[in-house]
């Protein structure tokens, strides 16, 4: 799961899922906070100020105050403010509360919500194509519209700040303007304006419905690596490898020699490091002694010249450092999941990361399993494991990629 530090402040409750099910769906940890504590966060959070139907002037000190508390011990990648897609509630002061604790370089509000009718054209917003001043949510008890000019709206706190900016002639270029309103009508609009705002580089206020925030999210997420462990020796499992390099996967090889010296924290760390430095490019990596079938040889003839001859103490030793060193990395690391092939391999894992079994989710290729871990420091980290001979050339590498998709 993403832990990115995203923050969303929606006004209301159904706001707030409906925006933060977009963070959600694109694989980031997420949590809906009424009482921020000013505690430290390390996952997305979606606070909801309950602001949409009180007085303006109460809307904007409860948002200031709430957004202080939660920014006084966190600095978060990206800060959107949920609004209305029918832009009701005190849209304009919200805004300049977090604005004001924030301090972005510039503000991007596209309200827009197309795949439910809402839509923002010359700056006015619309719904299924009446501008809102000409349809019964002008009249909302709670939350009557004065306005549906998102400019002019704005304009009453940012003043001559506020500029728009229209998708349908590509009018994208950067502008003096702090505040750009920007026209929208499908959601490949709402893309376009996603990647515009991220290209800039710049502290950026988003501002927008669940719409903007789907464009958002789905651009900011990144795959997470995943990590293969092969303990197997069979012909197999040494093609699967090879496929995987050959296809881009890094791969680190446990030399037979820093096995055999008596220093294993040593081992350990260097080997970790290694496969540390892999991960972080944001490559797949396999983690393996045995890359070629003459590795397994000289494996038994370097144990053999230490006195260790029994080829199953020998296969205990190298599977227990192989976990040793994929365990900590596990610990400490964030990956998308495990791939672990030969069973003796994959029990020794589960082991050193304490779980008490896996939950089996789906078998993903013949043979192959997608599982859950069980308890330990890794509960719910999901692994695939196979036997040592099973599977088609591609299968370590596609089972890698289908870790990265649903991680």
């Amino acid at each position: 799961m993403n832990k990115g530090k995203h923050l969303i402040i929606a006004d209301d409750f159904t706001g707030a899922n409906d925006t933060g099910v977009q963070l959600k769906k694109n694989g980031f940890q997420t949590e809906v906070m009424l009482f921020p504590t000013g505690d430290t966060i390390d996952h997305a959070i979606v606070l909801d100020t309950e602001s949409r139907t009180i007085p303006a002037t109460a809307a904007f000190e409860k948002v200031a105050t709430l957004t202080s508390k939660i920014m006084e011990q966190n600095q978060f990648d990206l800060v959107y403010k949920k609004v209305d897609s029918t832009i009701r509630g005190n849209i304009a002061e919200e805004i300049h509360a977090v604005a004001d604790k924030y301090q972005p370089d510039l503000i991007v509000v596209a309200p827009a919500l197309p795949t439910a009718g809402r839509t923002t054209v010359n700056g006015v917003q619309m719904l299924n194509g009446k501008p809102l001043m000409q349809t019964d949510i002008a009249n909302d008890p709670l939350n009557p519209l004065w306005t549906d000019d998102i400019v002019k709206m704005l304009k009453k706190e940012f003043g001559s700040e506020v500029a728009l900016a229209k998708t349908d002639t590509n009018d994208l270029s950067p502008r003096s303007s702090k505040v750009l309103v920007f026209d929208a009508i499908t959601d490949e609009d709402l893309t376009v304006i996603a990647k515009f705002a991220q290209s800039l580089k710049k502290r950026i206020l988003y501002v927008g419905s669940a719409g903007l925030a789907g464009a958002l999210f789905q651009k900011s997420r990144i795959a997470k690596p995943s990590l293969a462990v092969v303990g197997s020796i069979s012909e197999t499992s040494l093609k699967q490898m090879a496929y995987a390099v050959d296809a881009g996967t890094a791969i680190i090889t446990v030399q037979i020699n820093d096995m055999l010296k008596p220093d294993r924290k040593a081992l350990i760390t260097k080997y970790q490091a290694m496969v540390r430095s892999k991960l972080k490019e944001g490559k797949n990596t396999v983690l393996t002694v045995t890359r070629r079938k003459e590795d397994y040889q000289k494996t038994i003839d370097a144990f053999k010249k230490m006195g260790t001859v029994d080829r199953s103490e020998i296969s205990r030793i190298v599977r227990e450092n192989l976990a040793a060193i994929a365990s900590g990395i596990v610990k400490n690391e964030s990956i998308s999941g495990l791939f672990l092939t030969g069973g003796d391999t994959a029990i020794e894992m589960i082991r050193s990361l304490n779980a008490s079994g896996s939950e089996i989710q789906s078998e993903i290729m013949p043979g192959v399993v997608l599982s859950k871990l069980v308890g330990g420091v890794a509960s719910g980290l999901r692994i695939v494991t196979k036997a040592g001979a099973f599977g088609s050339e591609d299968t370590l590498f596609q089972s890698l990629k289908i870790l990265n998709e649903e991680g």
